[in-house]
């Protein structure tokens, strides 16, 4: 059988007992032959789920049918999982999230997996359960090193933007993190010293933030905080912030001249960091100017690879790939690899090579999937033009 087909049937068995017909008529019953035939552990590394009913051929079954999947099938996730993702749904061929509400059921409730590394949740719609219920339905996935969350903008349930500091306090040993989609405050206030949304840590105890000190110290790689955040406070308070953290991934709208500032804090805040990303959604005018990029000479001496990655823009005028790469390069210190990515706002001419994460922009946070995607010093060191999106 081909991999897609196996996937169909396995959608298929895991999803039977929501249908009483089906069931009655045992159009889905499993034979001995058939589980030993999935008694292969390549075909569990990833254990994917969907909060609404989909047609992806990766997924496996909804979240609410997991409970009721043959034993034999659970006793080989417990043994052989190394990543679980739960996502929303909806049929593969639409552009938005069905604005469905969700049901997890009893989940995951049960399982005890036993080589468990990573989590995904990428869940944008509302459940019908409350939060305790949808706790307990996702607790087996809380020892994880490794979390990687996108959570709904609305209602106030479990996989709720409303209760991110909840879902991460369920989550005591993360160590890589990437934070929901839009940046994320380093601090829960704002430049003018006004409480805003929830940051990730807090200068006051009495303020709500993601994380507190101890867990911040955990970290080894964190995505996506607000580049800004590093820009607008006090050096003092940044000193060995994160002292164990080796990757940063900023992003935001940022002027040129905010660079040496983010620059500097970043180096006081992450005393061994070796590979720093500034994913930028739009660059001011400032970025006309060549004269302007003498500011890469602030970037900290210490990092392996600097990865800048600029969705919309304006860039000085006519540059190739190549010649806004070297313009960087020219003024980065020596050791510190580039990569650079932009979306459809300077012409490839080729002269450079594409980074072997590609078509991603950059290496991601090991990837929507386990196993983790690895590169060695000699891949960092290199000079990078990836192009993202549209040529």
């Amino acid at each position: 059988m081909t991999a897609t087909h196996n996937s169909d049937i396995i959608a298929r068995v895991l999803e039977y007992a929501n249908s009483p017909k089906e069931t009655a008529a045992r159009r889905w019953c499993l034979s001995k032959a058939w589980l030993r035939a999935h008694d292969a552990p390549a075909l569990w590394l990833t254990l994917t789920l969907t909060t609404l009913p989909t047609d992806w051929d990766c997924a496996h079954c909804i979240v609410s049918a997991w409970a009721r999947a043959p034993q034999r099938i659970r006793t080989l996730v417990e043994r052989h999982t190394r990543c679980v993702r739960i996502f929303d749904g909806g049929p593969l061929d639409s552009a938005d999230v069905p604005d469905t509400p969700y049901t997890l059921g009893s989940g995951l409730a049960g399982q005890h997996f036993a080589r468990l590394e990573k989590v995904v949740l990428g869940v944008e719609n509302s459940s019908t359960q409350d939060y305790a219920a949808d706790r307990a339905a996702l607790e087996p996935l809380f020892g994880v090193a490794w979390l990687d969350v996108l959570l709904s903008w609305f209602g106030d349930g479990f996989l709720s933007m409303a209760r991110a500091r909840d879902l991460l306090q369920n989550f005591p040993n993360v160590r890589l993190l990437a934070l929901p989609d839009r940046p994320t405050p380093l601090f829960s206030y704002d430049r003018l010293g006004g409480i805003t949304r929830c940051g990730l840590l807090a200068l006051d105890v009495t303020k709500p933030a993601l994380l507190d000190q101890r867990r911040a110290t955990q970290l080894v790689e964190l995505i996506a905080l607000s580049a800004s955040s590093f820009f607008c406070h006090p050096v003092t308070v940044l000193d060995g912030l994160f002292p164990h953290l080796t990757r940063l991934e900023l992003r935001d709208n940022l002027s040129i001249q905010e660079l040496p500032a983010i620059f500097a804090n970043v180096a006081r805040a992450c005393p061994v960091l070796e590979i720093l990303t500034l994913n930028i959604d739009g660059v001011h005018d400032t970025w006309r100017l060549r004269d302007n990029y003498s500011v890469f000479a602030h970037a900290p001496q210490r990092l392996k690879a600097l990865f800048l990655c600029i969705y919309r823009g304006s860039l000085p005028l006519n540059s190739t790939a190549s010649q806004f790469v070297a313009l960087i390069r020219h003024h980065l210190p020596a050791g510190v690899g580039l990569h650079v990515s932009t979306y459809g706002i300077l012409e490839d001419d080729g002269m450079l090579p594409v980074g072997p994460w590609a078509p991603d922009p950059t290496p991601l946070l090991g990837g929507a999937c386990w196993p983790r995607k690895r590169y060695d010093d000699a891949a960092l060191a290199r000079t990078t033009y990836t192009p993202w999106g549209p040529r």
